[in-house]
């Protein structure tokens, strides 16, 4: 697993357990594609807008 998916995981923590139950992996794999679009995208600095 990537540090910045398992960085996102943990900051999810924040939420309530209820909302992370019901969204959390959802919203893990939307981060985890977007980062790899990022990546792809050549733009080094692009992560930050995530």
């Amino acid at each position: 697993m990537d540090n910045h998916v398992a960085l996102y995981r943990r900051m999810l923590l924040i939420y309530p357990a209820r909302f992370r139950r019901a969204y959390g992996e959802a919203m893990t794999q939307l981060f985890a594609d977007l980062l790899a679009d990022q990546r792809q995208s050549g733009q080094p600095l692009g992560i930050f807008r995530l």
